[in-house]
């Protein structure tokens, strides 16, 4: 065999065997700050929380960045006063000022933010300043848009924040209530039109309202197909998250961080692992 035969045999196998196990995407479209994936990515939903540390609070955040978490979701509110403030509802801000804990800014959470990791930001009380008061915090925070991914459910609100912040990504949070029936304005191909006049990056539907409506394979592929990350939201179970496997899903939110993992050695899923772990993996 000549020495140029060799070397294509070397790289060939090389290369099979560099991709056996997933993916080595460097484009932010799979693979978001790039690197490479060995398979899905578990997003920790509002920190890596239990009943000792409320979701939402910068000691949950940093403590799933801590265990190595490289995707973290959390929710923003432009407030009256111009703030922003990190919560999900009025009840679960309650449990987040449950002292010493309070409720944090959209500032001291960047804070802690790795500059190799990254958020998911959910829009939820929007505002004609909130585009560019979050510009100013991530630029304040040392982090930029590769770090950052902004979502929402109403396709409005991230059309008009998109055509503020063309540098961001944005993720559209999709409840698939009704898909299968034609009449609906949650069908499909109204779903892709949609997210193409938007201009998102991604398209997330719920685990629970896919799982009920039958959302498959081909429904995935077909949202791929299209040009468009396919993630979930709301896997919080072992169920859901084979379910998000079976469908292909590049990433998906789960309020349950460390069991995430454990579903997935029992249901022989290929989650990406974290990056490091400084604290113990049994602490609750």
């Amino acid at each position: 065999m000549t020495l140029q035969k060799n070397v294509a045999f070397i790289a060939s196998v090389f290369m099979s065997l560099f991709f056996a196990d997933g993916v080595c995407a460097a484009d932010s479209a799979t693979a978001p700050g790039g690197g490479c994936k060995t398979g899905m990515e578990c997003v920790a939903h509002r920190g890596y929380w239990n009943a000792e540390i409320p979701e939402n609070t910068v000691e949950a955040i940093k403590r799933a960045y801590d265990f190595g978490a490289d995707w973290v979701e959390t929710d923003f509110n432009l407030m009256p006063d111009g703030k922003m403030l990190c919560f999900h509802d009025p009840k679960t801000r309650d449990r987040t000022m449950k002292p010493p804990f309070h409720v944090p800014t959209l500032e001291e959470v960047l804070a802690v933010v790795p500059k190799d990791r990254h958020i998911q930001c959910e829009i939820k009380t929007y505002g004609k300043e909130y585009a560019a008061k979050f510009d100013a915090a991530v630029k304040a925070a040392g982090l930029t848009p590769e770090n950052i991914i902004v979502s929402c459910f109403k396709p409005d609100v991230l059309k008009d924040f998109k055509g503020k912040m063309p540098q961001y990504r944005t993720l559209w949070l999709i409840g698939l209530k009704g898909l299968k029936d034609s009449r609906q304005d949650t069908n499909l191909d109204n779903l892709i039109a949609k997210a193409k006049e938007i201009g998102v990056f991604s398209m997330c539907p719920g685990a629970n309202g896919a799982y009920d409506a039958k959302f498959s394979r081909a429904d995935a592929d077909k949202i791929r197909a299209a040009g468009f990350s396919f993630r979930f939201y709301g896997v919080n179970s072992s169920i859901k998250l084979a379910y998000a496997a079976e469908l292909g899903a590049e990433a998906f939110t789960c309020n349950y961080y460390e069991d995430a993992f454990q579903w997935a050695k029992k249901k022989g899923v290929k989650l990406n692992p974290p990056q490091k772990k400084t604290v113990n993996p049994n602490e609750r």
